[in-house]
């Protein structure tokens, strides 16, 4: 028998979100000594980056010069857009994976409101430990000195969202995993672009480090003109509306990775509607 993903209300929709959000709060919050170590972890991540910024700056400094900033500005920005750039590719993903695995897509995908209100929750809790993750940063920037350049926060917030239009596309792509591939344990897609992004991408290092050969990968990804955009904005107060060489290539791939997403999406729908790919229990 298919499974009928129906249309709730709003308010219906909501509730079930919020309810989702408090459940999953309480739980990260009984397990209060596995949340504190995980923000100790990330205190500890960023020293170690912090001092071996430090240990590399001269050989950094031909690299990063044209920014105008040390090599320790250019890896925090970076590491601040990846906290945001990971939400937006695999959110969803994680919002399905949460559900499945708690159950609650059996409870959810057979009701009148379908998975809506629970995936909105979920991916609120992401958003919100996210939100953590940067005040984190943020804190420790502000510790170790390193500027964050908030005079320049408009122009950073509208680059990213020019860039994010590709980080969603690709998250689209990354939850169709779930189904799809039956990948239950991770997103194929995402582990793929988790990988060239910190290769290829920019982001602990500028591409000009890399083999002249090995540039069209940088190129291709948006994850480069995602992190070129931010830092531009953060370090120059450029708006990104003034650079087509990363304005066009962003919404060109934005487009591209859009479409493409809300396709397998659908065919991962359509798939989990016939076999019941989204109940733990089939």
């Amino acid at each position: 028998m298919g499974y009928e993903f129906k249309k709730g209300g709003c308010r219906v929709i909501l509730n079930i979100a919020i309810e989702t959000l408090r459940s999953r709060i309480f739980k990260e919050y009984f397990w209060g000594v596995s949340l504190t170590m995980s923000i100790v972890d990330t205190i500890v991540g960023i020293l170690a980056y912090y001092y071996v910024a430090l240990f590399v700056q001269n050989a950094m400094e031909r690299y990063v010069s044209a920014y105008g900033v040390s090599y320790a500005e250019y890896l925090l920005i970076g590491l601040m857009a990846g906290v945001i750039a990971t939400f937006l590719q695999y959110s969803l993903y994680e919002g399905i994976s949460l559900g499945y695995w708690a159950s609650e897509t059996d409870l959810y995908i057979t009701s009148p409101i379908g998975l809506k209100g629970m995936l909105i929750g979920h991916m609120m809790f992401i958003a919100l430990w996210e939100s953590v993750i940067l005040a984190t940063y943020a804190l420790a920037a502000l510790m170790l000195g390193i500027p964050l350049h908030l005079e320049n926060l408009p122009q950073i917030v509208l680059a990213i969202l020019v860039a994010s239009l590709p980080m969603i596309g690709i998250g689209l792509v990354s939850a169709s995993d779930f189904t799809l591939f039956n990948a239950k344990r991770g997103s194929m897609t995402g582990k793929v672009f988790s990988i060239l992004q910190r290769i290829f991408g920019g982001y602990y290092f500028p591409v000009g480090i890399l083999p002249q050969q090995l540039h069209i990968v940088s190129y291709l990804l948006p994850h480069t003109y995602f992190y070129e955009a931010v830092r531009i904005a953060a370090f120059k107060g450029v708006w990104i509306t003034q650079k087509p060489e990363l304005l066009y290539p962003l919404t060109i791939q934005g487009i591209i990775l859009l479409l493409l997403g809300v396709l397998l999406m659908k065919k991962a729908i359509d798939k989990a509607e016939e076999t019941g790919d989204l109940s733990r229990w089939t």
